[in-house]
């Protein structure tokens, strides 16, 4: 079933076409599918993403995919480096569940709106940036995740303009937003099982961490943080939403383990501890009802230092 999951993932790639692959829709799927029952995707690596016939071609094959597999496929379109309007919609009439576009770097809002109108999670971590208007086009469209890990700064009018969204929204590379973007951030009220706000600040000040802690959706992960000092858990503390993530953290000192005893969440994920002490496992759990910390496979004796 992994082989299979593995073989169904679509993937464009930015080599040239080969003399003798499909330039016709009927070649295509002829093609497509011996390679299908095949299982060999290998031999699609000339196809060209930047030529529209490449687009359309694997939108047509993405309608057969639930007759061959039990469960939809993303669209991987690595190569392609400019979307227009049309290509935007072929895109969005692509039958699976997520379109990863990491290699799109600008996008305006009538390409956005265009993209917007299929039922897809987004991944657009090729934006650097993006306008309040490219936002707002993104978040009408009522995608179910929107990943703009790529994005480096946000000015506070987009940032409450992407906090409308009622999905997951990543926004891992936004590494020192000011503080009234944050504030615009926490307005943010996506609800749902794993419906999280991933932002990546590195050095949260105590009054951004009470900004972020007004949020009222599912989740808050706070993974590029790589130290947490006794008052930035306090105020962590303030957060009463079910998930909380640090999974930046390698190490906690003992002194802020003991004031996560206090927390009142769900869940906590310190995935990237390399060590943790008994001692101050057993304070964390006190403070939630589930203690991830899945890099740890062995528990340390000694509490730490």
């Amino acid at each position: 079933m992994i082989m299979r999951y593995v073989l169904s993932l679509v993937c464009l790639t930015s080599c040239a076409l080969t003399p003798h692959g499909p330039s016709t829709l009927a070649e295509f799927e002829a093609h497509s599918s011996r390679v299908t029952a095949g299982g060999d995707y290998a031999t699609l690596t000339g196809l060209s993403p930047v030529d529209d016939w490449a687009l359309l071609l694997w939108t047509s094959r993405s309608h057969k995919a639930p007759e061959t597999y039990p469960f939809h496929v993303p669209l991987f379109a690595n190569g392609v480096e400019e979307l227009d309007v049309d290509r935007a919609l072929a895109l969005a009439a692509f039958s699976g569940d997520a379109l990863f576009l990491p290699d799109v770097s600008t996008l305006d809002p009538a390409t956005a709106a265009a993209l917007a109108s299929g039922p897809h999670e987004l991944f657009l971590d090729g934006l650097t940036s993006i306008s309040a208007e490219t936002a707002r086009a993104i978040v009408a469209g009522g995608t179910s995740r929107l990943s703009l890990k790529g994005v480096v700064d946000l000015d506070p009018e987009t940032a409450a303009v992407l906090a409308e969204l009622d999905a997951s929204l990543h926004l891992d590379g936004l590494a020192a937003p000011s503080l009234k973007t944050v504030q615009a951030l926490a307005t943010w009220k996506g609800w749902g099982e794993q419906v999280i706000l991933h932002v990546g600040v590195v050095e949260p000040t105590i009054e951004a961490i009470h900004a972020l802690a007004a949020i009222e959706g599912w989740g808050l992960a706070l993974d590029q943080v790589r130290t947490l000092s006794p008052a930035r858990a306090r105020a962590l503390g303030a957060i009463e939403r079910p998930y909380v993530a640090l999974n930046g953290l390698r190490s906690i000192p003992n002194a802020s383990a003991e004031v996560m005893a206090g927390w009142r969440a769900k869940f906590v994920t310190l995935n990237g501890l390399a060590t943790l002490s008994d001692q101050n496992r057993n304070s964390i759990e006190r403070g939630c009802e589930h203690l991830s910390t899945r890099s740890i496979i062995t528990r340390n004796i000694a509490p730490e230092r």
